[in-house]
């Protein structure tokens, strides 16, 4: 099959501020004639995923980040179910979705977000985008959750961290984008709560993803991103240019490989088995 006929799935991990490495590795893969039509999201996956959903490039994705403040007094709340009130993020986002429907995108978009009502995870694909993508995007305790019709939404990453589910049925070739590395760490790395919230958080997320790893034809785990912290929100440039370079250092090595494949008639490795061309 020529690259060029392929119909790519993207599916976007949760990950906080690491989320900025989608857009670096987006920017690696369209470099290399890969763009999907299909995209997933959960939590920062979602908020990327949106974006880039709308058509904005991987550099306008970064500058939107660098450009929005998040931690702004004006966005802090008392006695509510989270420091940041989540709602006050909309007219961010509305700025750079206008239209604020997923029916307005140029990419089909899946998110998801988690009902804490039902308990369980769902879908969001139509209508209404941006409260979707924030509900998505609501870090227990930190963000306020989400009201959405009539139930109460928090982080899509809760109970769906790597949502492949409606992806793959839809395209030719799934590449997954995991920014939640997983390493060991020590005792200095443990500064504060949310440092232990955030290792808590990443390790309670892994598993599930973890089984569903195989079910991409390629997947892209930036090992960089794993001394970053959930809120490191100034690290953005760095974030967003690890991404980029480890997804194109590893393209690089997937051509290498393809190429020696073929000469040695090897069997196709069992996970990373997309075929690309330089």
């Amino acid at each position: 099959m020529e690259l060029e006929s392929i119909k790519y799935g993207l599916v976007l991990s949760g990950g906080g501020v690491r989320g900025v490495g989608h857009a670096g590795a987006i920017k690696a893969l369209e470099e290399f004639g890969i763009i999907a039509e299909v995209v997933a999201g959960s939590s920062s996956g979602a908020m990327v995923g949106a974006l880039y959903a709308a058509g904005y490039s991987p550099e306008a994705i970064l500058d939107f980040y660098e450009r929005t403040p998040f931690f702004t007094y004006r966005k802090f709340v008392y006695r509510k179910a989270g420091f940041l009130d989540t709602s006050k993020f909309y007219y961010d986002f509305r700025e750079m979705l206008p239209e604020d429907s997923f029916e307005a995108l140029k990419k089909q978009l899946f998110v998801t977000a988690t009902n804490l009502y039902e308990g369980r995870s769902e879908l969001f694909s139509a209508g209404e985008l941006i409260m979707p993508v924030l509900a998505s995007a609501a870090f227990p305790m930190m963000m306020t959750p989400v009201k959405l019709g009539e139930s109460l939404y928090a982080d899509g990453g809760i109970m769906n961290n790597f949502p492949i589910e409606p992806v793959k049925p839809l395209v030719d070739k799934v590449i997954g984008i995991y920014v939640n590395p997983i390493q060991k760490v020590d005792e200095a790395y443990f500064k504060n709560p949310l440092s232990v919230a955030n290792r808590a958080y990443r390790l309670t997320t892994a598993l599930a993803s973890f089984e569903k790893f195989k079910d991409c034809d390629m997947l892209i785990e930036p090992k960089g991103l794993s001394t970053f912290n959930t809120f490191d929100v100034n690290k953005l440039s760095l974030i967003f240019d690890i991404g980029y370079r480890e997804t194109k250092e590893f393209l690089q090595e997937m051509i290498a490989y393809n190429r020696v494949k073929e000469r040695t008639n090897l069997e196709p490795d069992n996970r990373n088995d997309l075929t690309i061309v330089p």
